[in-house]
């Protein structure tokens, strides 16, 4: 028998949504920290917003780091659309960042 998860990272390139549906008994029973890359964006608006809304709903606040790596926050949703679509792309013309998840509550839907 394995001890539960007591952190995730999450970095799958636009499929979050779908590994948090499939890991989601996990994540109801245990809560175990996330630290989930978001893409900043028309991309980020088709993919981290809809992942940052089924952490939220699994009772999850997120946090953003600042630049001394401590966490800010929590910061609601509608500020993190905000951000998301204020990103500034790197040389490679991406925009990402790192956020933190903590579950602080049961979850407020059963989906």
């Amino acid at each position: 028998t394995h001890a539960p998860p007591t952190l995730m990272k999450i970095d799958v390139e636009g499929a979050e949504e779908k590994l948090i549906a499939g890991g989601r008994a996990c994540l109801e029973a245990h809560g175990p920290v996330i630290a989930m890359e978001i893409i900043g964006g028309e991309i980020g608006r088709k993919f981290s917003l809809r992942a940052l809304g089924a952490l939220l709903a699994l009772g999850y606040q997120a946090f953003a780091l600042d630049e001394s790596g401590d966490e800010v926050g929590p910061i609601p949703e509608p500020e993190w659309r905000a951000r998301i679509d204020g990103m500034v792309p790197d040389k490679d013309q991406i925009s990402w960042d790192n956020v933190i998840f903590r579950k602080t509550s049961p979850a407020s839907s059963a989906r």
